[in-house]
């Protein structure tokens, strides 16, 4: 009965669908308040420039691009080939094929700006490499098995992060893409991180994308997603390293934060504010 209702609401047709995002803003943001205070803290903290009345002109921005992102994600279950396509434009998509047409595999990192579900099922669809996708498995099984179905709808291979090295190795004779979302918090005690200036703050990242690039020497593309209007986006590529055998030590994040801080700095309500980003503090590390 619940996937029967996830399946109905990816069925509604966009215009429909985004009248239910504004709603979900006005009882989620509005009335309920969902994590308003962390979004305002996240925002004071990484825009120490704006006022108060900027920073509350962006809420509502903040909360229907999460809303969005949410009912976009569901309208995978059955959106076309055609339809997903058509709401995509892409730029410099040559940075990241001509790696497939040498025959070697690439690293793909993006983050939580746009609907990065929809960057992973539109270059399934558009590139000519086989997709991995890198994702953290859900504590619920309902949402796991749901979420599963929406990645690789479109032929793309989920792989929970624990497997990635393991699934590598397989297929490391094999060209093709590894897609994952590198911005997220790693958990309190992973002590495989790398601390980065990031908005003002100093912030862990997990090393394993850098790891998983120098042990295979993968090269490293970043992936940008900007929302043109609702629904359609622009996804583009950008080479972060070519030879990451050789590059210096935490260089290969450096440039993966300064790239993501670039790209919300552009369209700052695009990204995960609600997120509790800055949960680890380093201070607090030793």
């Amino acid at each position: 009965m619940r996937r029967a209702f996830f399946y109905l609401v990816s069925l509604l047709p966009f215009p429909i669908l985004y009248v239910v995002s504004d709603l979900l803003v006005l009882i989620g943001g509005k009335i309920a308040g969902y994590r308003k205070s962390l979004i305002i803290e996240n925002l004071k903290n990484a825009f120490p420039q704006k006022n108060e009345l900027e920073i509350k002109k962006l809420i509502p921005a903040v909360y229907r691009n999460l809303t969005d992102v949410m009912l976009e994600t569901f309208k995978l279950l059955t959106i076309s080939k055609e339809d997903l396509i058509k709401r995509i434009h892409f730029k410099d998509i040559e940075v990241i094929n001509k790696f497939y047409y040498m025959g070697e595999t690439v690293i793909a990192a993006t983050s939580h700006s746009g609907n990065w579900e929809w960057i992973l099922a539109a270059c399934s669809i558009q590139l000519p490499a086989p997709a991995d996708g890198v994702y953290q498995e859900i504590k619920s099984s309902f949402f796991e098995n749901l979420m599963y179905t929406i990645r690789s709808r479109f032929g793309s291979l989920p792989v929970e992060k624990n497997n990635v090295f393991r699934e590598s190795l397989k297929k490391r004779n094999t060209p093709h893409i590894i897609a994952l979302v590198a911005d997220q918090s790693p958990p309190l005690h992973d002590e495989n991180i790398h601390w980065v200036k990031f908005f003002n703050q100093d912030t862990a990242f997990y090393n394993g994308m850098e790891r998983l690039a120098e042990s295979f020497g993968w090269p490293v593309i970043f992936v940008s997603m900007k929302r043109l209007n609702r629904g359609h986006y622009e996804i583009g590529f950008i080479e972060l390293e070519s030879k990451p055998k050789n590059a210096k030590k935490g260089n290969i994040i450096n440039k993966y934060a300064q790239m993501t801080e670039k790209f919300i700095k552009e369209n700052p309500s695009d990204w995960l504010w609600s997120h509790n980003r800055w949960k680890r503090k380093k201070d607090k590390e030793f």
